[in-house]
């Protein structure tokens, strides 16, 4: 065996575990794995770290296979686990939790580590090194970062009081009492369902300064575009303008918009990485949250749930901003300034923060990724979403520094492509890591020292 001997997963949520199955099914075979998670269970990351039935996936069954070639591997594995599911059903997450953890267990060429990985050391053998919690080190030839979105924390703005992780924040001792949860995306929704799961009958305001909620995730049949159509390295405004005239088009003729963005999602990355970070950056702040609520959409049971609350006044949407938060004796006295200008102060027992997860990358680093960043190993990228990856998942390392045989999977290397998230962008990149992460020596060394423009 001319290639490596030996690949290092860092991370064991859906990312490492999906990579892992990759290597497994198609490397080659002396190939060893070690994959290295502190937690307990492999493939519960936050997306499917659950264990509450109205967390539902938010795509359907027949769309999270782990691999593209085999579109039914999930749906089968549900209904040899007696749990079948139609093809367009969405089932609970921790289903799937049970079903990327099943994709390597037993696997004999997988060793696994339950610790975390706080440092890794590129030393002059050319080999990589990872530093464990507990004083270990393990050496590799290869070492991937699987290392899913970074660990959310306190801040220094009004919300450093709130719940940070709101799949497993304590519910309110008070059944009765109102809760604020800030921000309108998934998270939000996941808060709002377990809430109402649980019982809880007081008031939930949710705020947000645009007000913008998931769309549903009806039936779609993603169009095929052909990349010369595409806007590739048109501003952010004329791209958005184009996908509003692609849907346009598409629902003049019968068809439904979300055919449209399903079949542009594919292409985000290659739009992303044809436009310099100035118009990145206009992106984020202008186009993102349209994006988003129309690409991560949310199963319509789950949003008829949350329209009946909403129509039944337990759910109340606030469209402004919130001026100030103050916690005394358990509870919070805060300050919300609704969009026409109008002030309400409301009296709330819990703050969720569901802004989502996209935080400055330095300020809620793990210890491992600070160690990267310190050492030069790895660099933050220029719009400060993540580690500067290049489009096939190589991390780049400080100028001046040597690359490390270090690449990143997932929302670990979101930087390069914006999305990368879902499943189907995961199985992908896995896909296209393998031969990448097996490759030998000499052909990986070249790779590593081609310019990256």
């Amino acid at each position: 065996m001319s290639g490596p001997r030996h690949i290092l997963i860092i991370g064991g949520g859906a990312s490492g575990t999906i990579l892992a199955a990759h290597l497994l099914r198609n490397g080659p075979p002396g190939l060893r794995l070690t994959l290295v998670e502190p937690r307990e269970r492999l493939g519960r990351g936050i997306a499917y770290d659950t264990p509450h039935a109205a967390h539902l996936l938010n795509t359907r069954v027949g769309a999270m296979s782990a691999f593209a070639d085999w579109p039914d591997h999930f749906h089968d594995w549900l209904a040899g686990q007696g749990t079948p599911a139609d093809r367009d059903a969405f089932v609970p997450r921790h289903l799937y939790a049970a079903y990327l953890e099943g994709l390597v267990s037993p696997a004999p060429r997988l060793r696994r580590e339950q610790e975390e990985c706080v440092a890794l050391t590129h030393g002059s053998s050319g080999r990589i090194a990872a530093h464990l919690a507990d004083g270990r080190t393990i050496l590799a030839d290869r070492a991937v970062l699987a290392t899913g979105h970074p660990l959310l924390q306190a801040g220094a703005d009004m919300l450093e009081r709130a719940e940070f992780d709101p799949w497993h924040a304590p519910l309110p001792d008070d059944a009765e009492a109102r809760v604020l949860i800030v921000g309108t995306g998934l998270t939000m929704v996941d808060r709002v369902m377990r809430l109402l799961e649980a019982g809880h009958r007081g008031e939930i305001v949710i705020l947000s300064r645009r007000g913008l909620l998931p769309r549903v995730n009806g039936p779609s049949r993603p169009i095929e575009l052909d990349r010369a159509d595409l806007p590739l390295g048109a501003g952010a405004g004329y791209a958005l303008r184009w996908l509003r005239t692609q849907v346009r088009w598409h629902e003049g003729r019968g068809g439904d918009w979300r055919d449209i963005v399903d079949g542009a999602r594919g292409h985000l990355a290659l739009w992303w990485q044809s436009v310099p970070p100035e118009t990145r950056g206009r992106f984020l702040r202008h186009a993102r949250r349209f994006w988003e609520i129309h690409r991560h959409r949310i199963p319509a049971p789950v949003a008829a749930r949350l329209d009946t609350a909403r129509l039944a006044g337990q759910v109340r949407l606030v469209t402004g901003t919130l001026l100030s938060a103050a916690e005394r004796g358990g509870r919070h006295t805060v300050t919300l300034r609704h969009r026409g200008g109008e002030l309400e102060t409301v009296e709330v027992t819990q703050i969720t923060d569901g802004r989502g997860l996209l935080r400055d990358p330095e300020d809620h680093a793990t210890p491992l990724v600070r160690s990267l960043v310190d050492s030069g190993l790895a660099r933050i990228d220029a719009l400060r979403i993540g580690l500067e990856v290049t489009a096939d998942g190589q991390v780049l390392p400080r100028p001046g520094t040597a690359a490390a045989p270090l690449h990143a999977i997932g929302p670990a290397a979101r930087a390069a492509s914006w999305e990368g998230l879902a499943i189907v962008d995961i199985r992908a990149q896995a896909a296209l890591l393998v031969p990448r992460l097996t490759a030998d020596d000499t052909t990986a060394a070249q790779a590593r020292r081609r310019p990256c423009g």
